[in-house]
């Protein structure tokens, strides 16, 4: 029997950044003056570089909406996305929360959303990129009528 292969969108598998594509875009970043109205919540547990390219492609991204970065590592056991996360948690780049139990997805995503109860909330996945004003766009769905609950 033959293994199937899935195609892969793009022509590439992702490629974590490098060390100097962080260095140059935490010289970039500029921190908003205002306190974060939304958490874009990565819950996080493998795919290394998925997840390296997810969070890059959060904070290259340049959005009026003021936001926090908020990434809950579910128990991973790969050291490599752990040490990463660590890395990225002390240059100030992401708030980073270590789950010392595996709550899966739907736990995670509870506990990142207890965080910062006055704060809206984005779920994303940890193998989404993200481009151009993407946040404030969603953002402003989200608040065109008084009636939305979700926007997805």
């Amino acid at each position: 029997m033959m293994e199937k292969k899935l195609p892969v969108f793009g022509g590439a598998k992702p490629k974590a950044p490098t060390a100097s594509e962080w260095e140059a875009l935490a010289a970039r970043i500029k921190r908003p003056l205002t306190a974060p109205v939304v958490d874009v919540l990565v819950p996080v547990y493998g795919g290394f570089a998925e997840t390296m390219r997810c969070i890059y492609s959060v904070l290259d991204c340049e959005q009026k909406t003021s936001f926090n970065l908020l990434v809950v590592n579910d128990c991973s056991p790969d050291p490599e996305i752990c040490g990463e996360l660590r890395r990225l948690s002390s240059a100030g780049l992401i708030e980073l929360h270590e789950l010392p139990e595996n709550l899966g997805f739907v736990g995670a995503c509870n506990f990142g959303m207890g965080l910062h109860r006055d704060r809206d909330v984005l779920l994303l996945n940890s193998d989404t990129e993200v481009y151009s004003d993407w946040l404030d766009r969603i953002r402003r769905a989200a608040y065109r009528n008084g009636r939305t609950g979700t926007v997805t």
